[in-house]
């Protein structure tokens, strides 16, 4: 089952559903292990905070509208999806983003604390895979013979 969404902060696992135009995330986003979370927000999101998920966890955050992270987050852990555009905020912080990042546009707007550092950097996370709901891990194929 769905449940409303109507906070800011973390809640517990389950799937939760919000209508509101716009979202912004803040306070404490570390998962705990084994717990799975996904958010679905039908307008835009401002992330606030720092999002840690643990190697057994699982967080999905989708996006109607915009999704975008303030420059004050450092990293992000988890599947973010923007209907619109996805963008990792401005700043002189670097971001680290480990998962998957989609968005009908992608903005890369940080500009790194120097020039050795990127001012993003994304790392593949297949565990989020591994531990995504059954629903989710289904693929859709297609196979048909074609005459020569």
């Amino acid at each position: 089952p769905v449940a409303n969404f109507s906070g800011s902060t973390r809640p517990g696992a389950g799937i939760y559903y919000t209508d509101r135009a716009d979202l912004t995330l803040t306070g404490d986003w570390k998962l705990p292990a084994g717990q799975k979370i996904i958010l679905l927000v039908k307008g835009n999101v401002v992330i606030e905070s720092d999002i840690e998920v643990p190697t057994d966890s699982f967080f999905l955050l989708v996006a109607g509208g915009n999704l975008t992270f303030a420059p004050s987050v450092k990293k992000a852990q988890g599947i973010f999806i923007a209907g619109q555009t996805l963008a990792t905020g401005g700043g002189n912080e670097s971001f680290e983003g480990q998962g998957g990042f989609v968005g009908l546009a992608v903005n890369l707007e940080r500009q790194g604390s120097n020039a050795t550092q990127p001012g993003e950097k994304f790392i593949y996370r297949p565990d989020f895979w591994l531990n995504s709901p059954v629903e989710l891990q289904i693929q859709s194929h297609l196979w048909e013979e074609i005459a020569p």
